[in-house]
């Protein structure tokens, strides 16, 4: 039997960066607000409707964006950014081998970007982004959890992640410094050599 849901509204996860008055948001007002652009949409909800609405005053949206054009255009460019950093791979030597993304995403001192070559000569680099997935798999899991079959296959995922990540933490070699002791997995070190 399929869940049903009330008309409250909460938020879910943490609060995007990115909204503004974030600290003062009600939730029911916003929801509330939403599905009225969604009803006016022919059930279809779409940022561009959210934004347009939100430009009245009275909208209860409005304090959440902003609305002055220069921060908004920076705002668009770091979104730009992101995509054009996400869209670039790199080809790896091995031509059999598929691209793979040119820099990652890690959450290090704040969320910035390292290169694949970084990631794949640091162990603690490579830790945290499996900390990361670990973090998205359950995230994933808890965003599709009606979906019982897909979130039972997640689950076993998300165990055998777990798992891996705690036994490379415990046998993490001690080192000196971020990412130490420094080198490539056996497989790529043995590739060097050839």
């Amino acid at each position: 039997m399929p869940i049903r849901f009330t008309d409250k509204f909460a938020f879910g996860g943490e609060t995007p960066p990115i909204i503004m008055g974030a600290k003062k948001a009600n939730a029911q007002k916003m929801g509330e607000a939403l599905t009225k652009v969604q009803d006016e949409h022919n059930g279809r909800l779409r940022p561009r409707d959210v934004w347009q609405a939100a430009r009245d005053p009275r909208n209860a949206l409005h304090r959440h964006f902003q609305w002055n054009k220069d921060r908004a255009a920076e705002k668009y460019w770091d979104q730009q950014a992101r995509a054009i950093i996400h869209w670039i791979v790199r080809v790896p030597e091995n031509e059999d081998e598929p691209p793979r993304r040119a820099f990652l995403s890690i959450m290090d001192n704040g969320r910035s970007y390292r290169s694949i070559n970084e990631v794949m000569d640091s162990l603690d680099l490579q830790l945290q982004l499996r900390k990361e997935g670990l973090r998205g798999l359950t995230a994933w899991k808890n965003r599709f959890n009606e979906l019982e079959e897909i979130c039972r296959l997640v689950g076993v995922a998300e165990g055998a992640l777990a798992a891996d990540i705690a036994s490379r933490a415990k046998a993490k070699p001690k080192g000196k410094g971020p990412g130490r002791p420094r080198g490539r997995p056996r497989k790529y070190q043995e590739e060097a050599r050839a």
